[in-house]
């Protein structure tokens, strides 16, 4: 798939283009874990049983709970094989860089503040 369907829920943004998953939080956005769970269950099933590199743009988010983000660290290297986290705010960039330092997922990571950048990053890693 080169291109998929775009969706929306309360929380996010997402499509595939280029055989990446992007993903894009709304402004403002705090989550608990059931909101991770509901967040992450529609992406799989937009999914399917296939993993995706995955730009995630997290400058929306303002807050992430510990049973939040120790759900996502593990479920999300099921969904994504790896991850280019943008960010534009500080705020989100520190809860990012709390997120990796605390959490340890076992997928590479990395924190960009360009779109492009972090795009260039996944398009250059291994075909899934």
């Amino acid at each position: 798939m080169t291109t998929g369907q775009h969706m929306e829920n309360a929380y996010t943004k997402y499509w595939i283009e280029d055989d990446i998953i992007f993903i894009v939080y709304k402004d403002n956005v705090s989550f608990d874990q059931p909101t991770a769970e509901a967040i992450l269950g529609e992406i799989r099933a937009y999914l399917g049983n296939k993993r995706y590199p995955c730009l995630v743009d997290v400058s929306g988010i303002v807050a992430i709970d510990r049973p939040a983000r120790v759900y996502m660290a593990r479920e999300i290297t099921h969904l994504f094989s790896r991850i280019a986290v943008v960010t534009k705010s500080f705020i989100s960039l520190a809860i990012a860089k709390f997120f990796l330092a605390v959490n340890r997922p076992s997928i590479p990571i990395n924190i960009f503040r360009d779109h492009e950048l972090a795009r260039r990053y996944l398009l250059a890693g291994p075909k899934d």
